[in-house]
């Protein structure tokens, strides 16, 4: 079974909706990436699509001038609207986090060790605010115990969790991803945007109303990282 086809089917089966990327360059160029019928699909299905690379490499100052556009052509072309662009393997150059905050809405990005670097994740927001947004990769290097310790402390410290999952790569782990999805739903306390846009806009508006009303607002550090508390 393709690597998209097979995860299709296992969110599927467990009533999950997911966010898919996009690198324009490689839709349908083997089995493990989606063909553009199949990514029709998962938006039928309500599955969120979010831009990518053109090639799947770091974008970088010699390539954003033509990466990021030719990505947003690609989703306006198609009709996938996305509002997001996730950048991979980390990129700190200013060119480049201002020409993908000024061609999308929002950004995500990436680096090699699956954690949000929070200076490319948004021109909408101070980045030492979202300390509470983490990705968390799940493939074979992962346990479930360490997965099951990333949710539980999502829902401790009021945290955003993407899952990050590689249908490509050969550590992919359908069967762990089975078995942490069976986690998530057997707890409490979890809220479930429709979207990376839809828990984006949240986040910032969640902010942008607290700033204004400072009362009982306060900041924390956790292990380095800033949250805001409420």
């Amino acid at each position: 079974v393709s690597g998209i086809a097979g995860l299709r089917t296992l969110l599927t089966a467990k009533y999950f909706k997911a966010t898919y990327d996009i690198a324009t360059n490689l839709v349908g160029s083997t089995s493990a990436y989606s063909t553009l019928g199949q990514l029709n699909t998962l938006k039928s299905e309500g599955n969120d699509i979010v831009a990518y690379s053109t090639d799947g490499a770091t974008v970088t100052t010699s390539t954003v001038d033509t990466v990021v556009p030719a990505a947003f052509e690609y989703m306006d072309e198609n009709d996938f609207d996305s509002d997001v662009f996730v950048y991979p393997n980390g990129n700190s150059d200013t060119d480049v986090r201002d020409t993908v905050c000024e061609t999308f809405k929002y950004a995500v990005n990436m680096s090699s060790a699956g954690l949000i670097d929070p200076d490319g994740l948004t021109a909408h927001a101070p980045s030492s605010l979202f300390g509470n947004l983490k990705v968390v990769v799940c493939d074979s290097t992962t346990t479930l115990e360490d997965l099951e310790e990333f949710v539980n402390d999502a829902i401790q410290y009021n945290e955003y969790l993407i899952m990050l999952i590689d249908t490509d790569s050969v550590n992919y782990d359908a069967a762990l991803l089975s078995d942490i999805l069976e986690y998530i739903f057997s707890k409490s306390g979890i809220m479930y945007p429709n979207s990376i846009s839809d828990a984006m806009h949240e986040i910032h508006e969640t902010i942008g109303n607290l700033l204004e009303e400072l009362n009982g607002v306060y900041i924390t550090t956790v292990n380095g990282e800033k949250y805001l508390n409420w």
